[in-house]
C-alpha cells in the first residue's frame, strides 16, 4: 500500500465525509493542502493493518491512521528521555546525601532488607 495525501486527493476525501458539511470540508481540504505528501512503502501486514483500522471506522483515510501512528511513535521515544532525566535527577539526590555522609554501608544496607523481606 502506498499512503499519498495530496491537495487534490485531500479535498476529494472532504467532499465525501458525510458528517462535514461544505463549509468545514473547505476548512479541512485548506488545513491538510499544507501538509506534506509524502509515499511510503509498506510491507503487506502494515498495509492490512491499516485496513483494518480503516474497516473499523475510527479513521476515513489511511493518512489519518499513519498520522496517528507517528504521534504515538513520537510520544513512546519522548518517554524514556524523561525517564533519564529523572533517573539522573534520583542519582544526583543519592550523591548529594553521600556528600552528607548520609550514607548505609553495603552489609548493613543488605541486612536491613533481608530482615524487610521476612
Amino acid at each position: 500500500m502506498t499512503v499519498r495525501a495530496s491537495h487534490a486527493s485531500l479535498s476529494h476525501e472532504a467532499g465525501h465525509i458525510g458528517r462535514i458539511d461544505a463549509r468545514c470540508a473547505s476548512i479541512y481540504a485548506r488545513g491538510m493542502a499544507r501538509r506534506t505528501t509524502l509515499n511510503v512503502s509498506l510491507t503487506p501486514e502494515l498495509s492490512q493493518f491499516i485496513e483494518r483500522r480503516l474497516r473499523s471506522g475510527k479513521y476515513t483515510t489511511a493518512s489519518e491512521v499513519v498520522r496517528a501512528a507517528l504521534r504515538l511513535l513520537e510520544e513512546r521515544e519522548r518517554v524514556p528521555v524523561q525517564g533519564i532525566a529523572e533517573l539522573k535527577a534520583e542519582i544526583e539526590h543519592g550523591l548529594e546525601q553521600l556528600r552528607r555522609g548520609e550514607s548505609v554501608d553495603g552489609d548493613t544496607f543488605f541486612t536491613e532488607l533481608r530482615a524487610g523481606r521476612n
